[in-house]
Parts: structure tokens; C-alpha cells; sequence
């Protein structure tokens, strides 16, 4: 079976696509700052959308791989006029609805909508950015949560392979 044509409303994150692997670093108020391993996966089936799955491992002080921190999987829905919308899935109980665009090589999106499942600590707002920086694909989030304003998250690196 061939694989389909990309659609071209997604041309404009067609960056994105591949497998990503790298480091990142977070914290948050009330949380000690910490360091991370990532891999991620991006692929299309000819939608007008993007599928992606993710997840974090703790890094030990010489960079080593420890227990499974985080994962998420979702669908980047690419719209006219270079628009977006973001459906994302995560571990620890939450569902998040985002809405942006894409400018270059640069996403942005912010949250419509957080969902918490009962069990789950309460996220009130995400904001994601997304950018192509040569090889890399680096990122940062923000979040509103635990009765916090938005704060910075997180940042990582990652690079193909």
C-alpha cells in the first residue's frame, strides 16, 4: 500500500512530520526544576490533519534514561489561512482543545479548552510554541495550574531520528 499525498492544508506543518528525539527542562511554581528525555512522532494519512504521539523520561544527573514521566497523543487539524486547531490527549488526565496558526516555521497555539479527569490535578489553560530553529524543533509551554496564573512549563530540543 502507498503512502498518501500529504493534504495540502497541512503543507505549511509538513515540518513537523518525522521522528523527534532530544532533551528538554521544567519546572513550575511549587516544583522543583527538572530535566527530561522526549520522543516524539508525527505523521499524516492524507487528512487535513496531523497525528502525533509523545513521551517524556526522567533524565538522571549524566543524561540517563529513568522511569516514564509523560505521554500524549493527538491531532493537529490544519485549517484554511494557515490556521489550527490542536486535540491532545494526556497521561496524568486531561484533554486539551487549542486554537492558532502557524507563521514560517513557527506554531502558536492556546487553549479553547482543558478538560481535567476527576483523579487529575486541575489545568485551567495551556499556550504551546512550536518553531524549526535549522535542525531543531524546540518548544515551550505555558500553563495556568494549582489556582497558578500561566506560567512557563517547559522547553526542549529535539532533532530527527
Amino acid at each position: 500500500m502507498s503512502e498518501p499525498s500529504l493534504h495540502p492544508l497541512c503543507a505549511p506543518v509538513a515540518f513537523l512530520l518525522g521522528e523527534w528525539r532530544g532533551e528538554g527542562h521544567g519546572g513550575y511554581p511549587g516544583m522543583e526544576a527538572f530535566r527530561y528525555g522526549e520522543e516524539m512522532r508525527v505523521w499524516h494519512v492524507g487528512k487535513p490533519h496531523l497525528a502525533f504521539e509523545q513521551r517524556t523520561w526522567e533524565l538522571d544527573d549524566a543524561g540517563q534514561p529513568g522511569r516514564l514521566l509523560h505521554g500524549e497523543s493527538g491531532y493537529l487539524l490544519c485549517l484554511e489561512d494557515r490556521r489550527l486547531e490542536l486535540v491532545v490527549a494526556m497521561a496524568p488526565g486531561h484533554v486539551e482543545v487549542s486554537a492558532g496558526r502557524v507563521a514560517g516555521s513557527r506554531i502558536s497555539v492556546e487553549s479553547v479548552g482543558v478538560l481535567d479527569a476527576p483523579s487529575a490535578a486541575r489545568v485551567s489553560a495551556v499556550k504551546r510554541a512550536w518553531w524549526l530553529d535549522g535542525e531543531q524543533l524546540r518548544y515551550d509551554v505555558e500553563m495556568a495550574a494549582l489556582d497558578q496564573p500561566m506560567n512557563w512549563h517547559l522547553s526542549a530540543e529535539l532533532r530527527r531520528g
